[in-house]
């Protein structure tokens, strides 16, 4: 009988093991859901099987101070330009300046406004106080991780039950690969995961997203996935793209490479978290006529780099870029204002010469490329680039050339001449004029592919032309699309 005893016994703990196991799968599983508000911004909820999918618009902008009528006046031109969402900082620091006590009324008028208005909010928490930090002498005691992650938690849950129902989705951190965190990928990790439950138990349906991170699938990047496991607790991980300002890659070297080694590295840990390119720009300046940075090397060639002109262009470039990756859930630009030369930055004076808007409140060209680019991808949509076939008609200076069909049968064509390695340039002096012919290539489309009318856009959304096609050959082929380097062609073929 005490055999058999001791086997019950034993039998038991295992049944309960392998309950206790099963509840945490269903515990974890459950984190992992998409609530419904945020299924429409998911790319694994709601692509359909053929490819279609809506990548929603957001818009980053800061707030130190804010009325109700710069909110209302925020609002209005995210509205304007097609945005679906406004993202904005919420500062630990300012909120919480001393433990337990909280300044609300900055964030009331932002989000009770936003609110009302119908504007959906996907905000992020930053930004450590000085009591929270074992060094509060520390310059950057900011970036600190506090000394015990469930302070931050304590905060979130603070932040998400007052606000409960007004926010889509809660950003955790900004950028913690870069400046604005001390701390280690470890350290980060606990502390996303305390926030998490937090927010969870007291708004079930708010999202929750890791702050997007500056240099992409990086070490940091691997440490808090394959050691942390962040991707089991949020719903989404963010993004942050500069090319061509803080870094010196183009476009299309940056988002096809970071990306892809990000979805790639979430694969391979079977996460279905969806990928946010949530903060993109490039800046209307430059540092010297040689870098467009002060602190990192981004090579100038010519003459047209960071203008107003041209920042038109990179924004059109950098939508494209991740529109036709078919990786990223939704795409983000910073941001709405550029700011006064006093304005105090982190970083260097690229900050203040990323808006839509300038310091005077006129609406810069970026403005236009960004509501012509929402006006046209207002829909489901997939990348036909693995599709067709691009012939060059010269074959000698590098194209990039992607193609979009929308759900209603368009296709978008658009390119531009890659931008020469800077290395190859002989006497760069960042003020050379683009001599480069313009190049014509041929796109061939699969079978049923057949269109009637095209019609040529300037970035800014002006028509240039609109034909009829007369006799289209079968497969169709787009003959002559030209390519330039200072600028972005469009075409828009209609069934």
């Amino acid at each position: 009988m005490r055999g058999f005893t001791l086997l019950q016994r034993a039998c038991n703990r295992l049944a309960v093991l392998l309950l206790a196991t099963a509840l945490l799968d269903v515990s974890l599983f459950a984190q992992l859901q998409t609530p419904p508000a945020l299924r429409p911004w998911s790319r694994a909820q709601s692509q359909t099987a053929d490819g279609f999918y809506f990548q929603p618009e957001v818009i980053g902008e800061d707030f130190p101070h804010a009325t109700r009528a710069q909110v209302l006046r925020d609002i209005a031109l995210t509205r304007e330009v097609g945005a679906k969402a406004l993202r904005f900082g919420v500062s630990w620091l300012e909120t919480e300046p001393e433990p337990g006590q909280y300044r609300w009324a900055k964030l009331d008028v932002i989000i009770h406004t936003a609110h009302e208005q119908g504007m959906p909010l996907i905000p992020y928490l930053c930004y450590t106080p000085r009591w929270a930090v074992a060094n509060p002498k520390d310059a950057d005691f900011w970036s600190l991780p506090p000394r015990d992650p469930e302070w931050f938690a304590r905060f979130a849950r603070a932040v998400a039950t007052r606000y409960k129902g007004k926010v889509l989705a809660w950003g955790l951190w900004n950028e913690p690969d870069n400046v604005y965190w001390k701390g280690t990928p470890q350290e980060l990790g606990k502390m996303i995961w305390a926030a998490a439950r937090a927010i969870k138990e007291v708004d079930p349906q708010a999202g929750i997203w890791m702050g997007g991170l500056a240099e992409g699938a990086d070490r940091f990047f691997r440490d808090v996935i394959t050691t942390e496991h962040v991707e089991r607790t949020v719903n989404a991980i963010g993004m942050h793209g500069y090319p061509e300002t803080w870094d010196a890659r183009t476009p299309e070297q940056y988002y096809y490479r970071e990306l892809s080694e990000m979805r790639e590295l979430l694969n391979s840990v079977h996460s279905a978290d969806d990928l946010w390119a949530d903060e993109n720009g490039y800046s209307d300046y430059r540092y010297s006529n040689l870098s467009a940075s002060k602190y990192v090397d981004v090579p100038i060639i010519y003459d047209y780099e960071h203008t107003r002109a041209h920042q038109a262009v990179e924004l059109w470039r950098d939508h494209i870029e991740v529109l036709s990756s078919g990786t990223a859930s939704l795409m983000g630009w910073y941001r709405i204002h550029d700011l006064p030369a006093s304005t105090e930055v982190v970083g260097d004076a690229n900050n203040r010469f990323l808006g839509l808007v300038d310091v005077t409140g006129r609406r810069k060209p970026d403005f236009y490329a960004l509501r012509f680019y929402d006006a046209l991808f207002d829909q489901p949509t997939r990348s036909l680039d693995e599709k067709v076939t691009i012939r060059p008609e010269r074959s000698q200076a590098p194209v990039d050339l992607h193609v979009i069909e929308k759900k209603n049968g368009d296709v978008v064509v658009t390119g531009w001449l890659k931008r020469p390695d800077p290395a190859t340039v002989r006497g760069r002096n960042g003020r050379a004029r683009d001599r480069r012919p313009a190049e014509r290539v041929e796109v061939q489309f699969p079978p049923g592919y057949q269109f009637s009318r095209i019609r040529r856009y300037r970035l800014t959304g002006q028509v240039i032309s609109d034909q009829k096609i007369q006799n289209a050959e079968s497969p169709f082929v787009l003959h002559g699309f030209a390519v330039t380097g200072a600028d972005a062609n469009i075409v828009v073929l209609s069934r």
